[in-house]
């Protein structure tokens, strides 16, 4: 997982490396600061004011730098991830983009609304976040170690036997960690999804006088959230209880070491200070580390939903002028639901052709199957005597005019609801809204979407195809 996700920060590399630098300086100065207060309390032992007070303004200084390379850390960090974020949802835009429709139907809008909110932001604090928080732990307690070891060999041994402890107690718990990382994630996409659908269904709950039906789902929506935030963050903090506890206990263990070997005179009193300090910031990196990593691969499934994985390179090949569409005995079916069972149709270019029925007869259906976004369980789908699956969908399509019942209608201006991105001047818009009887109108106004508007304007894009 840390390794499929540390490519990303390949496109950042500038703002990677400098806020790497910046982290660096900052545990560096935290260490030498912890350093000298052994000399700070040497010296108030042995009486010398003025020592003392130098040694205070060292340590003043050491600590001040250590906070303003935090700083500088937190602003190039940030600059990083926010690039990171954009490549990761642009990742996730072009998956959705070279889908088929087939495939792309397959999930719910609410599973790519999740895909790009709740899930980006679950991996911007559990691992892009947690990549740089754990290569400050990792620098705090290699500086740490070789502080405590240069103090004292005994001090040094005893913390990598704890350190192989630490390192792995907090793996006990990888797997429930994982489970409840993935409860929260289901929670949340539940949650989405029924907050969009009730307040889609706000008119008929208004229509119905229901009104109180509707404020009950949302909060009963919002309570089932909240209480798996709640469960999520009791079974979280009893892990960390118990992770925390080992750490105690290796901090005590090292500081009576220390405390003993002052004692006997191995090491000076202003040592014990020092080591106690730094004991404390390389037990709780270990903790940090082991925790963090645990964090970053619980969401380990949701690296294949987020990592851009290249289409197959094998082309198809461009579909040519299409003179003729058949198809021979196909069946199709919903579900259980047969809608078209040993069907043979063909169309023939330039006749014109009204196919009839009740509904439920595959009339859509049909329709769906000629535009490639629907396939038949059985049966063949020509074009000009070729099977369509040696073409590429797109172009296909560039052959086909296809006007749904109901366009989507986008919270944007007119202009852009005509363009749908494409470079299409104001004189072509403005002869599509002529045409229609929509002179009044003004290109740049904002189309709200609702009612017998949306309809109008549905219209009016499907004119302007």
């Amino acid at each position: 997982m840390i390794r499929s996700y540390r490519n990303y920060f390949s496109n950042a590399k500038p703002e990677y490396f400098t806020t790497i630098l910046m982290i660096t300086l900052s545990v560096l100065g935290t260490v030498v600061a912890f350093i000298v207060q052994t000399n700070i309390l040497n010296s108030i032992i042995n009486k010398d004011l003025t020592s003392c007070l130098i040694y205070i303004i060292i340590d003043i200084l050491l600590m001040t730098l250590a906070r303003l390379f935090d700083l500088f850390s937190t602003i190039f960090q940030a600059k990083t991830i926010k690039r990171v974020n954009v490549m990761i949802k642009n990742n996730i835009g072009r998956k959705m983009t070279e889908m088929d429709d087939i495939e792309f139907s397959r999930s719910s809008t609410n599973v790519y609304l999740s895909n790009l909110t709740n899930d980006c932001d679950l991996v911007e604090d559990r691992v892009l976040v947690n990549h740089f928080v754990l290569i400050y732990y990792i620098e705090m307690a290699i500086l740490s170690f070789l502080a405590l070891l240069l103090y004292s060999i005994y001090i040094g041994i005893f913390s990598i036997f704890f350190f192989f402890i630490m390192y792995h107690f907090p793996k006990i718990f990888e797997n429930k960690t994982k489970r409840y990382t993935e409860y929260l994630s289901r929670s949340k996409e539940m949650y989405l999804h029924k907050i969009k659908d009730q307040i889609a269904g706000r008119d008929d709950y208004s229509d119905l006088c229901l009104l109180d039906s509707f404020y009950s789902r949302l909060d009963e929506a919002a309570k089932d959230i909240e209480n798996s935030k709640y469960i999520y963050t009791q079974k979280m903090s009893v892990i960390d209880l118990m992770i925390s506890f080992v750490n105690m206990l290796a901090q005590f263990g090292s500081f009576f070491i220390s405390a003993i070997l002052a004692v006997f005179g191995y090491i000076s009193p202003g040592v014990v200070l020092s080591i106690g300090n730094l004991n404390g910031q390389f037990y709780s990196s270990l903790a940090s580390i082991s925790q963090t990593i645990m964090e970053m691969d619980s969401l380990s499934d949701l690296e294949d939903k987020l990592r851009y994985h290249k289409v197959d390179e094998t082309k198809k090949e461009k579909c040519p002028k299409i003179e003729e569409i058949y198809f021979n005995d196909i069946d199709f079916a919903y579900g259980e639901i047969e809608v078209i069972k040993d069907k043979s149709v063909r169309f023939l270019a330039p006749n014109k052709y009204l196919i009839c029925g009740d509904n439920g007869t595959g009339k859509s259906t049909l329709l769906k199957l000629i535009m490639r976004k629907l396939k038949s369980s059985k049966g063949a789908y020509l074009i000009n005597g070729v099977d369509a699956e040696r073409y590429d969908d797109r172009s296909i399509k560039e052959h086909i005019a296809y006007v749904t019942h109901m366009s989507h209608i986008f919270n944007t201006t007119v202009r852009d609801n005509l363009r749908l991105g494409e470079k299409i001047d104001d004189e072509r818009s403005r002869n599509v809204l002529d045409a229609l009887g929509l002179d009044d109108i003004d290109l740049d106004m904002v189309i709200a979407d609702g009612g017998g508007q949306s309809f109008r304007w549905s219209k009016t894009k499907d004119s302007a195809c």
